[in-house]
């Protein structure tokens, strides 16, 4: 299956933009956009969601499209980093509520 930056790259072909289109739409340079999809840079959860609000495609759609293990990078994950955030607030909150006790 082909990479992030491979999936991006085919999204805006397909579409017929160029990168730059597609940076300025999304609030990056164009070094950056493209540097993201040379995979020479991460891409953020939130760029890719503005990436698929701008080309009209689903984050299911772009999801499948791309291999996998790609999508298991935690900066992809902004889910994955609440969930931490919340389980490491809940243990200061435990070991403070102990002490107390």
């Amino acid at each position: 299956m082909p990479t992030l930056g491979q999936t991006l790259q085919k999204l805006r072909n397909s579409r017929g933009l160029s990168g730059n289109t597609i940076a300025k739409a999304i609030g990056l340079s164009n070094a950056t956009y493209l540097n993201i999809e040379r995979g020479q840079r991460e891409a953020s959860f939130i760029v890719i969601f503005r990436i698929c609000r701008f080309c009209d495609i689903s984050l299911q759609e772009f999801a499948d499209s791309v291999d996998p293990r790609e999508l298991e990078r935690p900066e992809l994950s902004s889910i994955r980093y609440m969930e931490k955030r919340k389980a490491k607030v809940l243990s200061l909150l435990q070991v403070a509520t102990n002490s107390e006790a």
